[in-house]
Order: C-alpha cells, then structure tokens, then sequence
C-alpha cells in the first residue's frame, strides 16, 4: 500500500487553507464594497499563486535534488528479463563485445544509442543474461522519467544496504556508487531508457563531469540505452555504440520468428524487412498482425500480401495493439516520445517538420529543400509560431532551423547523408527512416487540416527551392534526381489535396525534373516522372494547355533516346501540330516542336523529311525572328546533320558553321553547341578531311565530358564518332580501345539489349576482324 508522504499532505493543507480564506474574504468585500478589503483580498490571491508557483517548481524539480519520499513504494533494481525476445537476431557482435567488458570491465560506460524502436533495450536484456549465466551481479535502473530513476534508485541503494528514505539523492548516489565500488568486480548496471540525460545528475553539467547515475568504474560495466548519441551529452570517457537497422537476412529471420511456424517465404520476408527499414519495432509489429484472427479475417496472411497494402493500412497495421498516438502499443508513438523531449527542450517547431517529411517519400532529401523562410511561411509552422510567440518564443529563422535539425538528427529521427546520380555526382541530404515518414504521415492523415497543411507546405518547398536549380545545367542533375523521387511519391497522393495554384506549380515543376534529367542523360527517370506529371495533369483545365505540352515534350524526348523512336516521333509531330494551330509557326514553343519533331524523324534515319521540315519551318519564319533565335539555330543544326547524312557535306559543312558563327555568343559549351561541333566534324569525315575531323572530335569531347561526365550519352556519341575516323585512319588498336569503351558505357547506361549499345557491339566486331586481317596478311607475307 502507497502512504501519502506527511510533508505533502501539510503543503496541500496549506494551500487549501489559502483557498478558504480567499472565500470568505471575498464574502465579505464584494457585498459591500469595502476597498481595505480589495486590497487585502489582492495580496492574498497573490501570495496564493506565488505559493503554488512554488509548490509547482518543488514537485518538478529535478530528480537528483529531490530527496526520497518517506514511506513510497521501492521499486526493485532486478532487470525485466521476462522482455528479453527469444531469439535476439542481428546483434551478436554488439552483445559479445558488451558482454566481455562485464567479465574485463574497460574503466568507461558505454552508451548502446539509437533510435526508437532499434532493439537498444534488447539488447542490453541479452547482455543481462549473459552475465547471469556467468554467476555476475546485475542491476536494472528505469531512466525514462524522474519517478522511476528515483524509484529504481532506491531499489539499487536497498540492494546494496543503503538506507534509501535517509539521503536526499546527491548525497545517495555517493553512497551507491561507494557501495558499488567496494562491490566484487564484473558487475553489470543497467540505465535504460535514458531518453534524458539531464536527470542523471544532481546538476546540469555534473553528467559530463562523471558525478551523476552514470560514472566510471574499474569494477564494473556501467551500460547506458539512449536515444540520445550526442557525445556532448555525456561524459569524456564514455564509448558510444550506436544501433543501426538490422540486414535484410537479420530482419526476415525477425519476421519469421514472430509470425510463428506456418509463413517461412524467406524471400518476401527479407522484401518485408527491407521494406520496414530492418526495424526491429516494426518487423514485430508485422509479425504479431499476420498471426492475428484479424489478419486471418482480411486474408492478409502473407508477407506478400501483408507488402501489397502496407502503405495503405500502416497505421492500422502497425498499431494494431495500440489505441491513440500515444498508446504504449503503438508504433507511431515511439517517436511521439523523442518529439516531446524536444519540445520539452523548446524545439516546438520540431514535429511539424517531421510531419512535413512525412508528406514526402522515404528517401534521401536534399538540405536545402527544407529552406527556413519557407517553412516559416506554411500554415503549419506559423500556427505553432503564433500560439507559442505568446509565450516568447523565437521565430523560426536559420538558427532555431539548424538546431531543430541537429537535435532530430541527434536523436536519430533524421540522418545525414550522401545521395549519388548516374554521372557519379553527389548531393549533401537528409533522410528519415522509412517507418519514422510512414509513422508521421499516418498521425498527419488523423487530422484533416494538418494533412492539407503537409500537402501544402511540401509543395510550397519544392516549388521554391527548385527556382535555384536551372534544369538546362547538368551540374544541377543530382539534386533533380534526389528531387524527382519524392515528386513521384507526392503527385499521386497529391494531385486533388492542393489548391490550382499550387497544384498547378507542382505539376510545372515534374516538367523541369523531366528536363533536367534528360539533360543529365538519366532517360528513365525522364520518363518516369513526364508520365506522372500527365497523370497528374488530367485534373488541370484547358488553360493549363501549355503544360501538358511541356510533359509530352518530355516525354518523346525520352522515349525517343530510349530506342522507342516511333513513338517519339508520333508525339513531337501531334505537339508540334498543336502548337502551330494554338500559337503560330513564329512562336517560340512552335519552332522548339518543330526541331524535335525534326530531331527524332533523324534518328529514325529520314533524312529527307527531315530536311522538308526544317526548310519549312526556316522558310514560314523568314525574316520576322532574329536568325540568332536559339530556337532557329536548332533547327539550322538538324537541317546540316541532315545534308551531311545525305551525302551533301559541303552544304552540310557551310549551313553548320553558318549556325556556330551565329551561335558565339553561347560559348562551345552550350549542348546545342556541341552538338552543331559534332556535326560538323562528321561533315569533314565525309569530305575526308580526316585529320581536322579528328581533331574537332577531341575538343568537343573535352567539352561534353567536362559538362556532362563521362556516361553521357551525347559524351558517348562523339567517343563513338572519334573511333569511326580513327578506324578510317587505319589506327586500328586505337580505335579498338575507344569502341570498347563506348560499348562498356552504352551497356551502363542503355542496357544491353539497346540499339545504340548492339550498333557499339557491331562497330567493335568491325575493327577486330580488321586488326586480324592485318595480322593474317602480316603472317601471309613473312
């Protein structure tokens, strides 16, 4: 039975006295009207308040001042082993390491950290019993709030026969850690769930100095579990041991162990597993519901099926033992938990950000997506802004931007990272675990006005942070690609959550991913994200013709370097049909269609139409556009490349350095450019002018591999032109070696089984069989 402690009971009678007194003091004054008696009642609810303030800040005190109430239940310090899994997987390098410093403690405690959900207590539970076994003392200190750290602290000082209920806790914690150093050594102490550090010492900077729970011990293993990895955060001498998810093979023998005999796909289960981001938290989560009745009543009894609607049914799955975002059963409520220690910390800004990221796919983000101004302009951060502004709390500007960030990575909500494209580039970014956006975007879905605010804040950041990325510069191509996958991921989730305006622009923006992926030469992704972007299109009106335009553009050109060149070129001749009947044949978007149109009908090796439409096209213009128009310039480059691909090369020769002469002013690093150069060393290979040809290769691969890298495939192209004249030289062992390498690069990029790559295949059989006629003729004549 709890006794109520008699210091409490005479402070609650004191402020009830304070209570009566009040009421009969305002029986008196506010009949009559008496202003002594105003006064006098003034002071009194002052000195009331003042006295509660009091009262308050005594029972919030922290935990190390507070001496041990008399009379309160003890808590016991034996560890909970009946938590311990029966198979603890993926962590037995962790667990013996841990294990041998109780039998050869080191002199340093060691802090098992990580996020919500990884196994951190699990984990020490195995080292638990691993020290039982070997016949060693261990004690167990609950850490998760100031009660159960003195409750647990009391258990230990009985376990060690300290009187608990006689010391305030500063001066318990010297006779603990007295008794456990005359302990015999290789003992074990736990402190789990030491979420914050600041309550395991007496005062805010003795944790570091090592005067608090956690201490060094040549005796004996002091093991800490914490969300918390900030080194700052703990003593100098403490070794830090953070958890990362588990491997998929870990992570499916987790899903089996859970789900019982019956489920042993070992393949899905490993899909599964990868899917929940080695999770252990989540795996059991999974486990628990497919042997569930309620799993047997939906008919989702597989690990296959269980994947098919996870993203659906997350919440449902995942807390299906768990009533509310805050129940104890609740996945989504462990990291409800780190988002309360930070707000506790003052960071209130801190879940609304992960509620952002929760509208944004599971992958790596870049840092400068989550741009501060923008975020203080969304709906979601300038309501937390105005309820706490009332309480003087800062804006969200750079500064609290920085250390909101730090913090969540700190406690390992978020993680920074490195994400690399297809040219090999790389792009600073932050990413969150696959569970935490899932989590986070199912607590969001609970609220109507918070979701659209995600939707809304999402769009608004991608939206103005893409205005700093020029989709026509290939050095901007990793942070489009990053971008591109979340755009996927929220378009379709979306597309009717937004208002026009910002629907409109989201859709705008999939058409400069597009772009600035087929400029990166990642074809693919190019055609991924145009077809998603018409998908998402269908609900804007006519007016917004413009833009499907945009993404049908985008989405030939992809088509077309994807070897799909029928289709491209069906798609640029409608565009460009349309175009003319909508805008004219001098408005610029026509004349951009009309040079696709007129590039894929060249690719597709009709030559003569090609020709038929660019002098069209130049001839409908005539003299109304300046000739230097970039668009007019395009067409002139198509129209050389078709007189040199008809045998014409002095024609051919003449209108392309009419065209660069025209086009200086952008530099011979402009693609266009480049591509004109090319087009012009093929005209001097026709005319055999063989070593000029050869030279002017060079130089624009120089330039294409300093613009674009080495996997381009405009890159590719010219390396696969130089090898065509060098074989035309008769250099044969150099041109074996440039044709290896285009069929390498073109096998990376375009897969086997491309036109590009078997025409690679071909050109190198050419130079081979040439290179062993040489040498049958050598051995011939000697």
């Amino acid at each position: 039975m709890k006794l109520v402690p008699p210091r409490r009971s005479v402070v609650a009678g004191i402020s009830v006295l304070f209570g009566a007194a009040a009421g009969v003091v305002t029986n008196i004054v506010v009949p009559d009207g008496f202003w002594p008696g105003w006064v006098f009642l003034a002071a009194l609810i002052l000195a009331w308040m003042a006295f509660e303030a009091w009262r308050a800040g005594g029972t919030a005190r922290h935990v190390a001042t507070a001496p041990l109430p008399h009379g309160i239940d003890i808590r016991s310090a034996a560890p909970p082993l009946d938590l311990l899994p029966a198979q603890l997987r993926g962590r037995d390098d962790l667990v013996d390491e841990l294990a041998a410093l109780v039998l050869a403690p080191d002199g340093r405690p060691h802090i098992v950290s990580g996020i919500g959900g990884c196994g951190k207590t699990a984990v020490a539970l195995a080292v638990v019993e691993r020290s039982v076994q070997a016949g060693r003392q261990v004690w167990w200190i609950d850490a998760r709030d100031s009660a159960s750290l003195r409750f647990s602290l009391a258990g230990l000082a009985t376990d060690l026969g300290i009187a608990a209920d006689a010391q305030g806790t500063a001066a318990m914690l010297d006779l603990i850690w007295k008794g456990l150093a005359d302990a015999p050594t290789g003992w074990l102490l736990i402190v789990d769930a030491a979420d914050r550090p600041e309550l395991l010492s007496p005062s805010g900077d003795d944790l570091r100095a090592g005067l608090g729970v956690v201490r060094r011990s040549a005796r004996g293993l002091v093991l800490v579990t914490s969300r918390v990895r900030a080194s700052d955060a703990w003593s100098a001498y403490a070794v830090i041991h953070p958890i990362a998810e588990l491997s998929p093979t870990a992570a499916a023998e987790v899903l089996v162990d859970a789900v019982g005999p019956g489920i042993d796909d070992w393949d899905e289960a490993a899909a599964l597993g990868a899917q929940l981001g080695g999770l252990p938290l989540a795996l059991v989560a999974a486990g628990r519901y497919l042997r569930s009745s309620l799993a047997q009543l939906e008919e989702t009894t597989t690990f296959a099926a269980y994947r098919g609607i996870l993203t659906t049914k997350f919440a449902e799955f995942m807390d299906a033992h768990g009533d509310a975002v805050r129940s104890s059963g609740a996945v989504t409520a462990t990291w409800e938990v780190s988002l309360d220690l930070l707000a506790d910390k003052g960071m209130v800004h801190a879940r609304d950000l992960m509620r952002i990221l929760g509208g944004l796919a599971p992958a790596p983000l870049p840092l400068d997506l989550l741009d501060p101004a923008t975020l203080r302009r969304t709906a979601l951060l300038r309501r937390t802004a105005g309820h706490r502004l009332r309480r003087s709390v800062r804006r969200y500007d750079a500064a609290v931007h920085s250390r909101t960030l730090n913090e969540l990575i700190e406690l390992g909500l978020l993680s920074l990272q490195c994400a690399t494209d297809a040219t090999g580039r790389t792009l600073r970014c932050v990413a969150a675990h696959p569970v935490v956006v899932q989590s986070n975007r199912a607590i969001a879905g609970r609220e109507p006005a918070v979701q659209s605010g995600v939707a809304a804040a999402v769009a608004m950041l991608m939206c103005a942070t893409a205005v700093r990325h020029d989709p026509e510069q290939p050095d901007t191509g990793p942070w489009w690609s990053t971008v591109s996958g979340h755009l996927l991921d929220v378009l379709p989730r979306t597309r009717t959550a937004l208002r026009r305006p910002l629907r409109r622009a989201l859709i705008e923006l999939t058409h400069n991913a597009a772009r600035a992926l087929y400029v990166a030469g990642n074809f693919v992704e190019s055609r991924r994200v145009a077809r998603c972007g018409l998908r998402a299109a269908q609900v804007l009106g006519r007016r917004d013709e413009a833009v499907r335009f945009r993404l049908r553009t985008d989405l030939a050109n992809a088509l077309f370097r994807l070897g799909e060149v029928e289709n491209g070129v069906r798609i640029h001749q409608r565009v460009a049909a349309a175009r003319a009947r909508l805008l004219g044949e001098r408005d610029p978007e026509t004349l951009r269609s009309r040079g696709n149109h007129a590039a894929a009908l060249f690719g597709l090796g009709r030559y003569q139409e090609t020709e038929q439409i660019c002098r069209s096209t130049l001839t409908a213009v005539g003299k109304r556009l300046p000739a230097d128009r970039p668009e007019l310039l395009r067409i002139r480059h198509h129209l050389a490349a078709a007189l040199v691909a008809l045998g014409d090369y002095e024609a051919g020769e003449r209108e392309v350095r009419d065209a660069l002469r025209l086009s200086e002013r952008t530099g011979n690093s402009d693609p266009d450019a480049l591509r004109a150069r090319n087009t012009l060393a093929n005209a001097l290979t026709g005319l055999t002018n063989l070593g000029e040809a050869e030279q002017e290769y060079r130089r624009v691969l120089a330039a294409q591999t300093r613009r674009f890298a080495a996997k381009h495939p405009d890159t590719i192209t010219t390396r696969s032109n130089l090898a065509l004249t060098l074989l035309r030289q008769r250099r044969l062992g150099e041109a074996e070696q440039e044709f290896r390498t285009v069929l390498q690069l073109r096998s990376e990029v375009l897969g086997h089984d491309h036109a590009d790559t078997r025409t690679a295949g071909e050109h190198l059989r050419l130079v081979l069989d040439e290179i062993e006629r040489e040498d049958a003729a050598v051995d011939g004549a000697e």
